[in-house]
């Protein structure tokens, strides 16, 4: 399967914007409208912050270990759009097996700063900006 996101400008700049998001404040999407699955036009997608499901999820497995017991990697859903989800020792006759989870991204906001700094550079690079262009951005 093959999923496809055809992005407006107003929609880069929304995405972009999912840098500024920080723990504890309300996830933020960025819905991408013109969109196809296996080329079929499909509903828009929708984007938001990776750690902001995935501290969701662990978050609920973690209520569901305290709650019923074991450990909190025995109720984690398969999640494979956010998880990558590795079996070892794998049994095939008896079904049995021991799941890793490795998530896409951890909240470093090093990391984000990083690649906002890329972003703007990229920009800058791209269109000539001047120091006062870049300074006479309007805040929020």
């Amino acid at each position: 399967m093959s999923a496809h996101g055809y992005i407006t400008r107003d929609e880069i700049a929304e995405v972009a914007g999912l840098l500024c998001i920080r723990p504890g404040q309300p996830s933020e999407m960025v819905a991408v409208q013109a969109t196809t699955i296996s080329g079929t036009y499909e509903n828009a997608l929708c984007l938001e912050r990776a750690w902001v499901e995935i501290q969701d999820v662990l978050d609920g497995a973690r209520r569901d270990a305290d709650r019923y017991g074991g450990d909190w990697r025995d109720h984690m859903p398969d999640r494979p759009e956010l998880f990558e989800i590795e079996y070892h020792d794998y049994d095939l006759d008896t079904d049995t097996g021991t799941k890793t989870y490795s998530h896409t991204e951890d909240y470093d906001e090093a990391e984000d700063r990083r690649v906002a700094l890329h972003i703007i550079r990229m920009f800058i690079e791209r269109f000539g900006l001047t120091a006062k262009e870049i300074t006479s951005w309007p805040s929020a």
